[in-house]
């Protein structure tokens, strides 16, 4: 009996710990939209590839989310990052509001992302294929 009270308060702990390390509702960083916002689900090579179709638009993709002083950027590939592939990421205006526990979360991994393609800036040293502003969505994607 002992040893069952002690695994039960063992999983309630390791729960309570999990939900607190994902931030607020589990999740990473989330801001309403109007619903006159439409949304273009696409991919980082369909932006590579045509980004003046997509510019000035809200469009939303899953990438490897890299944040770091200069560097905040997604990727195609976590590889492209970690090589220095460059032109297979995009630059990211970070939400000044996203706090350390949720840069934690989000960095170094996949994240979906949603916020408005600037085909024409091109970030830090112009050395991405286009930037993200006014992010409203940075979510893991599991």
């Amino acid at each position: 009996m002992k040893r069952a009270s002690l695994a039960i308060i063992a999983v309630v702990v390791l729960l309570v710990e999990i939900s607190s390390a994902q931030g607020p509702q589990g999740r990473g960083y989330n801001r309403p939209t109007s619903a006159d916002d439409k949304i273009e689900h696409v991919s980082a090579l369909q932006l590579i590839a045509n980004p003046q179709a997509f510019d000035h638009k809200r469009v939303q993709l899953i990438g490897f989310l890299n944040l770091q002083f200069e560097g905040n950027a997604i990727c195609l590939h976590r590889e492209d990052w970690d090589v220095g592939i460059l032109k297979d990421c995009f630059w990211v205006d970070v939400p000044s509001e996203l706090d350390t526990r949720q840069r934690d979360l989000l960095n170094r991994r996949y994240v979906i992302l949603s916020g408005i393609f600037v085909a024409s800036e091109h970030g830090h040293l112009g050395m991405y294929s286009g930037t993200f502003e006014k992010i409203n969505r940075l979510d893991p994607w599991r």
